[in-house]
Parts: structure tokens; C-alpha cells; sequence
């Protein structure tokens, strides 16, 4: 019994999602994300698809959000990691908290865990140059 759950569980997780404007759009932020391991990140393609990644949040339903927000997380913090400029990164903290705010809210907690473990692993020179990146402003979130 416990066998079937599980193989239903691993096929639902393999089934296709339906790709939306929203999705596109994550789909080339992971995209950017992963050519900018080899070179920082062009900061007007990044600025650009930021700026339509926070309007296509407004006009996405939450379900398709949910769809999404693992996968608009991860290379949102990618790109916050990478060294991204700061405009991008001011734009990417608010996408960040956008999203955490109008899909699945539990995810704050362990992204501003990740994000604060980055700022004190003792790698930074000036952690406070980087403080921005956790630029999820948690009061919004939480009130």
C-alpha cells in the first residue's frame, strides 16, 4: 500500500507544469542564472526580466504561483548569491518576498535561514555591504 502511495507521489512529481507567462519568465531567470556561474550577470537583462517577473506576480492566479515559487526561489537566491548589482538585487528581494507572500508563505522561514547562514559564514569582508540581500522585508510577510 505504502509502495503504491509513494509511486503515485513520484509520478504527480514528474508530470509536466503547465507553463504560464509567470513560468516563462522563471524558466529565463534560471536561465540567466545558469550562464552567470561563468560571468556575473548582465544587470539590464536581469533588471528587465525582474521588473517583468514582478508584474506578471500580479496578474498570475496563486495556484499558478505555487507552481512555480520553488523554482522562481531558487534561482532568485542564486542571483542574489551570485553578486548581482545592487538594483538587481534590491528587485530580486522584492520578487522574493512577493512571491513568498502570494503563494506558499512557509518557504520564509527557510530562505532567510540560507540567506543569513550566507552572511555570516565568515566569507564576507563586509557583511554589511551584503545585508541587503535579505532584503525580504519579513514585517510585510508576517502582519
Amino acid at each position: 500500500m505504502a509502495k503504491r502511495g509513494g509511486a503515485a507521489a513520484a509520478a504527480a512529481a514528474a508530470e509536466p507544469i503547465p507553463l504560464s507567462r509567470f513560468g516563462a519568465l522563471v524558466a529565463q531567470l534560471e536561465s540567466v542564472v545558469a550562464s552567470a556561474r561563468q560571468k556575473p550577470p548582465d544587470a539590464l537583462l536581469c533588471f528587465d526580466l525582474l521588473s517583468e517577473l514582478s508584474s506578471a506576480l500580479d496578474e498570475a492566479p496563486k495556484e499558478t504561483i505555487q507552481l512555480w515559487q520553488r523554482k522562481c526561489e531558487d534561482a532568485l537566491q542564486s542571483l542574489l548569491v551570485l553578486g548581482a548589482c545592487r538594483p538587481v538585487r534590491r528587485l530580486a528581494s522584492s520578487a522574493m518576498g512577493r512571491i513568498i507572500e502570494r503563494g506558499d508563505a512557509i518557504s520564509v522561514y527557510s530562505r532567510a535561514s540560507t540567506l543569513q547562514g550566507w552572511l555570516v559564514d565568515g566569507k564576507r569582508t563586509d557583511p554589511m555591504a551584503c545585508a541587503d540581500i535579505i532584503g525580504i522585508n519579513i514585517y510585510q510577510l508576517v502582519k
